[in-house]
């Protein structure tokens, strides 16, 4: 009977010292994981949902074997069973460590895209400021040209009108011409009559 005491009670303290070390060892995952999940935003939630259904998990076991403490109970079965969500842990946590390192990956990627699109950005506002003094200076050419374009039609007006008064000018001297040409011929002819006149009256003289 003292055989079969000291050997439960040293399988109870292996199974307190394994379950410590299962607790030790989770622990201590659960913080790496915690300190590395700190620089993923978009994983951390993720991570920080499946540390924390750990820790329940965890503080399950733990209960779980201080009632088995408290009870001086022994149970191998349990002992397999806490062994094999160790191991159902251990491939959840190599998944999320492979996950963790994607996303590290991804978020050097977004990192670099930014960057490049920062870049891209700088380049075209380069090109707008140079676009928009471009502009600038369009913008005074055409004023200057409108000014230039609107004084030119106002000359044109101006030179118009002259043309238009010339040509009334030009047309009243004609008119004038043209009667003082009428009045030359008949003047002309009074004056040949005249001299037919005075002529005809030699003739009779002499005669």
């Amino acid at each position: 009977a003292v055989v079969s005491t000291q050997s439960t009670g040293k399988e109870r303290e292996a199974a307190a010292g394994y379950q410590q070390k299962l607790k030790d060892e989770a622990e201590l995952s659960i913080k790496q994981l915690e300190n590395r999940a700190k620089d993923l935003e978009n994983k951390n939630k993720k991570i920080f949902d499946e540390k924390c259904r750990f820790e329940l998990q965890n503080r399950e076991l733990i209960a779980k074997v201080k009632f088995h403490e408290e009870e001086r109970q022994a149970d191998k079965g349990e002992i397999e069973r806490l062994k094999l969500e160790r191991t159902e842990r251990d491939k959840e946590r190599q998944n999320e460590m492979r996950e963790l390192r994607t996303a590290v990956t991804d978020l050097a990627v977004v990192r670099q895209e930014l960057k490049d699109t920062t870049k891209r950005l700088s380049s075209l506002q380069e090109q707008l400021e140079l676009s928009e003094a471009l502009k600038s200076k369009l913008e005074n050419q055409i004023d200057t040209q409108h000014f230039k374009c609107e004084k030119l039609e106002n000359t044109l007006q101006s030179v118009s009108q002259e043309v238009v008064k010339g040509n009334e000018i030009i047309q009243r001297m004609q008119g004038e011409m043209k009667e003082m040409k009428m009045r030359l011929k008949n003047r002309g002819m009074q004056i040949e009559r005249q001299k037919k006149t005075i002529k005809e009256a030699e003739e009779r003289a002499v005669a």
